[in-house]
């Protein structure tokens, strides 16, 4: 079937159309602010048979409605999850470690600060910045694994995987099932993948 000039240039103007719709999206959506939490880079290495350092570096930032809820005196839980794989051929990768790591950020009107507490220790640490805060989580921070029931064996290959998500578990019970719903509250990253040297 062949088509009549007016019929090849209603189907020119029509793809031209399709066209900017598609870059006005693309445009729109670059255009939109980025939140979420993403893996930089992990150097992990074997202190020991049995333990590993892994520094993580991750970004980190907060939606507008995380940060409304911060500062309205709900404290936010940042969870980091490692993950040590044994490497086996032609089956699944064995799990040798698992750990967990919290970290609590409140904020603190009186004083116009915001403050970082590591789950399960005394470590309190005050910042001026929610970035400050954040920072200090993601910025080069060393988590020191140990393997309860294995150890390391040298002629063996050793992968990691880590995420770092914000822990919905830790809201107040009344906050949990709404926000569960919500994109603005699903926060996490990618599951990273990285060597064991």
């Amino acid at each position: 079937m062949m088509l009549t000039d007016k019929g090849k240039m209603a189907m020119i103007q029509h793809r031209a159309s399709v066209a900017r719709i598609a870059f006005l999206v693309f445009a729109c959506a670059l255009s939109l602010p980025a939140f979420g939490f993403s893996i930089l880079s992990v150097d992990a290495t074997r202190d020991s048979e049995v333990s590993v350092a892994a520094n993580v570096t991750a970004a980190i930032e907060f939606t507008p409605t995380v940060i409304e809820a911060l500062e309205s005196s709900i404290p936010i839980t940042i969870r980091t999850n490692i993950k040590v794989y044994r490497v086996r051929k032609n089956m699944w990768d064995q799990l040798v470690c698992e750990y967990d790591s919290r970290d609590e950020v409140s904020y603190r009107s009186l004083y116009r600060t915001y403050r970082m507490r590591m789950r399960g220790s005394n470590i309190v640490r005050e910042y001026d910045s929610l970035d400050e805060a954040l920072g200090a989580i993601g910025d080069g921070r060393l988590h020191n694994l140990v393997l309860e029931n294995a150890q390391f064996d040298s002629e063996e290959t050793y992968i990691g995987k880590v995420r770092i998500s914000l822990d919905r578990t830790a809201l107040p019970s009344v906050m949990r099932v709404p926000v569960f719903f919500k994109n603005s509250w699903r926060l996490q990253s990618d599951r990273f993948e990285f060597d064991v040297k």
